[in-house]
């Protein structure tokens, strides 16, 4: 007889369709609860915290919450063609304070999900501080500053151009 050898290692394998949808409820229930301001947390009350994305376990038993927080007028921006709307000039310091601020609330969050959600067990949220945003901030001032010294003048005609 010839056995099969199996691969036991532990693998993160990619999240399920039920995941997905939890997941993106969870993210949907928490960024209307931080945008209300639902939080008895006062630090939290001048903050647009935004919820980039909800990661659920494969038993749904635990949740990683990735959070970055909006510039000031980010909304104004926005409606005047700005697309930059993750404030990526936020101190060490001040991403740990917030995450210890919402961690400290978590249950309260965790308590008012569990309506919305319908499982059997709510979600233990654990937050998380998103680096992707600031990541790509920064690589596409990097390319664009490359731009420039490269050749100037085809950044002035491809920014005509979008005009």
């Amino acid at each position: 007889m010839s056995r099969i050898k199996r691969n036991n290692s532990k693998k993160e394998s990619l999240p399920s369709q039920r995941q997905q949808r939890v997941g993106e409820l969870l993210r949907h229930v928490l960024s209307d609860k931080l945008m209300r301001g639902e939080l008895p947390e006062p630090m939290l009350y001048d903050r647009a915290l935004l919820v980039g994305e909800v990661r659920m376990t494969a038993d749904l038993r635990f949740a990683r919450v990735y959070i970055t927080r909006a510039k000031e007028g980010a909304i104004a921006d926005t409606e005047r063609g700005n697309d930059q709307v993750i404030d990526d000039k936020i101190t060490t310091d001040e991403k740990q304070a917030l995450l210890k601020a919402l961690q400290s609330n978590a249950h309260l969050l965790q308590k008012s999900c569990a309506a919305p959600l319908g499982l059997k067990f709510t979600p233990k949220i654990v937050f998380v501080w998103d680096e992707l945003p600031e990541q790509s901030a920064r690589i596409e001032r990097l390319l664009r500053g490359k731009a420039l010294i490269e050749d100037p003048a085809s950044v002035v005609v491809e920014r005509e151009a979008q005009d």
